[in-house]
């Protein structure tokens, strides 16, 4: 999920939506910069609740995406594109679907349209 939703999200602590499944944050790093920078200056401070919900939810596998996947996969994705694209990080959907590619034997995709 994006950091956003855990830093805005009134409900997160409480909603048991999020007490579910494996839980994975990410929050979009300045290209390419190091894990000390990004921590200094997210793009949403979720720190506070992450720990809050750790402190609630021991038992609940909840992990924080390295800062830099998501601009190594844009990378990847200009790479392989015939134009330009914007330098924005890929969509959560996106960044969901690389981490079960990594994670899963199979996956299949229906009607995904990455932004």
């Amino acid at each position: 999920m994006n950091s956003q939703l855990v830093t805005t999200e009134k409900r997160f602590l409480k909603d048991s939506l999020y007490n579910e499944g494996i839980l994975i944050v990410w929050d979009p790093s300045v290209y390419h910069s190091d894990i000390p920078k990004w921590y200094q200056n997210p793009d949403y401070n979720f720190f506070n609740n992450y720990k809050t919900y750790r402190k609630l939810h021991p038992n609940q596998p909840f992990y924080i995406l390295k800062p830099q996947m998501p601009w190594e996969l844009w990378d990847i994705l200009q790479e392989i594109s015939p134009e330009e694209i914007q330098p924005n990080p890929p969509s959560s959907g996106m960044l969901g679907i690389i981490i079960m590619m990594t994670l899963c034997d199979q996956v299949d995709i229906y009607e995904f349209l990455p932004s």
